[in-house]
């Protein structure tokens, strides 16, 4: 046999004896007491912390093109519930309400919060709003080149969360 060929023949022997292929597995999160189970296509990042359940899904493609975010943080859920803010790209707690780098606006669906433009040449920003699902307070992220499509974008991150919790109710 090649010394090559089996070279790579242990290589991957290892990787499967080390869980490399974890990832290819759905996962589930529980939040607040509700069940979501991420398929793996979608990417999760999911953290148990002291505080609570951190679940993020980055750059969820819905249809039309659009690239949302879906995240709990629990380290600044109270302060999300209680001033009806999302968690942006980076963002959470008190540096909302403390600084003066963010835009509130109100749309069809009610608040949306964005970052300011850094500077007149600024194109895009982030923008975000809470949506309440089952009692569950998630953030959903994106572009503010798709504000305009607020309404479209919080139809879509309902049926996702659904999606998620009945997968969770079936297994």
């Amino acid at each position: 046999m090649n010394h090559w060929a089996m070279r790579l023949g242990a290589i991957l022997m290892l990787f499967g004896l080390f869980g490399c292929n974890e990832e290819l597995q759905d996962k589930l999160a529980i939040v607040k007491g509700q069940s979501y189970l991420i398929p793996w296509q979608d990417r999760p990042v999911i953290n148990n912390r002291t505080r609570g359940t951190y679940v993020r899904i980055s750059q969820k493609e819905i249809t039309g093109g659009t690239k949302i975010q879906l995240k709990v943080d629990p380290r600044w859920y109270e302060f999300q519930v209680n001033n009806n803010y999302p968690s942006l790209f980076g963002y959470g707690g008190k540096n909302i309400s403390v600084n003066g780098d963010f835009v509130k606006i109100d749309t069809i669906i009610g608040r949306v919060l964005c970052e300011k433009p850094y500077n007149e040449y600024t194109k895009y920003v982030s923008c975000g709003f809470r949506l309440l699902d089952e009692e569950v307070s998630w953030s959903v992220n994106f572009s503010s080149k798709d504000i305009d499509q607020v309404e479209h974008i919080k139809s879509e991150a309902e049926k996702i969360l659904k999606s998620y919790r009945e997968a969770a109710n079936v297994k």
